[in-house]
């Protein structure tokens, strides 16, 4: 894995790189949880409870989590 250190690209050291995943393990299973947060909502939009307008409020963000989720299980 590539890493910027002192505004220089340089490669992480093994120990480094086991710290970088592992930080971008919990930050997914962080994510993760966010979206199981929102889950309720999302089902209530889906079955009519939730108005196009209380929807958009949190899908956007959800979209957001979803990308950075992606995002790092594509650098691990």
């Amino acid at each position: 894995m590539r890493i910027m250190k002192d505004g220089v690209v340089t490669d992480a050291l093994p120990a480094e790189e086991a710290l970088l995943q592992a930080d971008a393990v919990s930050r997914i299973e962080e994510l993760k949880a966010l979206l199981s947060s929102t889950d309720y909502r999302t089902l209530k939009y889906v079955e009519g409870g939730l108005t196009e307008e209380e929807f958009a409020a949190f899908s956007s963000e959800r979209a957001a989590w979803r990308a950075e989720i992606n995002r790092l299980e594509q650098e691990l």
